[in-house]
């Protein structure tokens, strides 16, 4: 998402009968770096942030540009544990919050069968509603309705997602998170449909990608894994 905002300079350090148009910015760091401007210039801010796109799907259903908490799409944003709201620095069985430690048991809700717009759908925690996090059969809708192409030619690789009306989406081989590594980033990325596997409690149904491959597949609840937003 890009601005384009055309300053018309009022700031003036006159020095004599001479005089200079400045643009001076201050980084969170303290860090100062100073522009000359022409009277009139065009300042470009890219704001980044996440935009719905239409890819043309039968449901309707609009992807995100971005991951939860990217500015970009090739950024890899943050990485949640199934059902969890918040990103955090350690994915393990330990650290995770939906499981009863005491009786070693993940408790059962009927409502954790499928968490899209629950009270444990961390896109809709993050950026509100309608946003969601996909479900199964979103999911399987963007493998078999668009065309995928693996791409590097961003800062991650992964693939750039062309939907029956045209329009792009790029998706980052953006890994995962366990213990307190992340692994893969640029050869595989893993995402977290909203659905739970029905082959067992402990895991849920994610989209897998790498150079090779790209499907529905299964996860460990715990572990921590970014998440493409729909709506």
């Amino acid at each position: 998402m890009k601005r384009h905002i055309t300053l018309f300079v009022m700031l003036m350090l006159a020095i004599g009968l001479h005089a200079q148009n400045k643009m001076i910015i201050r980084d969170v760091d303290g860090n100062i770096t100073t522009y000359s401007l022409q009277q009139g210039g065009v300042i470009e801010f890219d704001e980044g942030g996440l935009e719905a796109v239409d890819l043309g799907l039968p449901s309707g259903t609009l992807w995100g540009s971005c991951n939860v908490g990217a500015l970009h799409p090739d950024d890899s944003g943050a990485y949640f544990a199934w059902g969890e709201l918040s990103d955090k620095t350690m994915y393990n069985l330990a650290q995770y919050k939906l499981y009863d430690h005491a009786h070693s048991t993940y408790p059962y809700e009927e409502t954790l069968e499928n968490i899209a717009g629950t009270g444990y759908d961390a896109a809709t925690s993050q950026l509100g509603q309608p946003w969601k996090i996909p479900t199964k059969a979103q999911v399987s809708e963007l493998l078999t309705k668009c065309s995928w192409t693996w791409d590097t030619s961003n800062s991650i690789a992964g693939y750039t997602v062309t939907g029956p009306n045209g329009n792009k989406i790029f998706i980052p081989a953006a890994g995962k998170h366990t213990n307190e590594q992340v692994n893969d980033v640029g050869t595989a990325g893993y995402f977290w449909t909203s659905v739970l596997a029905d082959r067992s409690d402990f895991e849920a149904f994610t989209l897998e990608i790498s150079n090779t491959k790209k499907g529905i597949d299964y996860e460990k609840r715990f572990l921590g894994l970014p998440i493409r937003p729909v709506k």
